[in-house]
């Protein structure tokens, strides 16, 4: 069913949607209360953060989000879940995904432990690569091709507001994204612990909550990546350019701790440029964990909330400059 379809007049929020968002902004403020009272208690931030910090911010955006959603913007987001969870192109990339997975397997000519830190590294590095291609493929291609099929136009004709379309849109990106990770994770605990099976003193389940903390920090990358190519597909209908756009985003963020030392180092002409980059580009190195699992360093919640809130701060910015640019469309 399409989502023109689906998406039909709401004329209001029912009892049923404002007790979903009351149990998910419950969920939001028992996170933040656990943060505040213990989640911040560990070496990588020595002291308590103040109610202004990104980290605070983060949970004023989830919150936000959540009440400034609607039923028609998860109507929409469902159909767009339904819709992209059935695209060939996709499921050809989730199936290349899991065959680099369980290729890592044969790699056995390595020593005992230099071994297991390939799998891990290996496997994780393939995990995003899917997944970022996914991402920009998917985010790139949905909204031109509604407005080239005129979707888009029967949609609007309803009232549904332009915000909402880009947010359920955006939501229904993050649940397909949602749903190819976890195929890809659980696949790749599976390998990674067959390899460990049998070593004495690993704790398999341990390393494959470990594993799972780095696909979820590789979620939360790739949906800002995801938000960043809805902006760009709302200015420009070209798909290659958006393609563009996001892979270059992509490969600068994951760089972008290399943009200030290159700022720090380089001609007065050039700083204000290379800064204004900086200031634009996420920080997508921060969600790079696998470093950290290879020498067996904790991931604490602290440092995952902290990337994991910059993330949402710079969501929210890109998709309120989505509806500011799509409002200027005329459909």
């Amino acid at each position: 069913m399409s989502v023109a379809m689906k998406a039909a007049p709401m004329g209001g929020e029912s009892m049923g949607w404002r007790g979903v968002q009351a149990a998910l902004s419950a969920g939001v403020l028992g996170l933040a209360g656990y943060y505040m009272s213990a989640g911040w208690k560990s070496p990588s931030v020595p002291t308590r953060p103040s109610l202004a910090s990104m980290e605070m911010a983060g949970f004023v955006v989830l919150l936000a989000m959540v009440w400034f959603s609607s039923s028609t913007a998860w109507i929409i987001a469902r159909a767009t879940w339904q819709e992209t969870i059935r695209k060939r192109v996709l499921n050809v990339i989730l199936l290349v995904g899991l065959l680099l997975v369980g290729s890592a397997q044969s790699f056995s000519w390595m020593s005992k432990g230099e071994e297991e830190k390939f799998i891990r590294d290996f496997g994780l590095g393939a995990i995003l690569l899917v997944a970022i291609i996914i991402a920009i493929v998917m985010t790139s291609m949905m909204i031109p091709q509604e407005i080239e099929r005129r979707t888009v136009f029967t949609i609007l004709s309803k009232p549904v507001d332009r915000f909402q379309y880009i947010f359920g849109k955006f939501i229904g990106t993050c649940l397909t994204l949602g749903t190819n990770l976890f195929i890809l994770g659980i696949f790749f605990c599976l390998v990674y612990g067959l390899k460990r099976r049998g070593v004495s003193g690993v704790d398999v389940m341990g390393e494959s909550f470990k594993n799972m903390q780095a696909i979820t920090m590789i979620f939360f990358e790739v949906t800002v990546v995801a938000a960043f190519c809805t902006m760009v597909s709302v200015l420009s209908t070209s798909v290659i350019f958006t393609i563009a756009c996001g892979f270059f985003v992509f490969f600068a963020g994951q760089m972008s701790s290399s943009f200030q030392h290159l700022e720090e180092h380089s001609e007065a002409a050039w700083q204000k440029a290379i800064q204004a980059v900086y200031l634009i580009l996420p920080r997508l190195d921060n969600y790079d964990v696998r470093e950290k699992l290879i020498i067996d360093e904790p991931i604490f919640f602290n440092y995952m909330w902290h990337a994991i809130a910059a993330g949402l701060v710079y969501t929210a910015a890109v998709l309120v400059l989505s509806r500011l640019f799509f409002n200027d469309r005329e459909f």
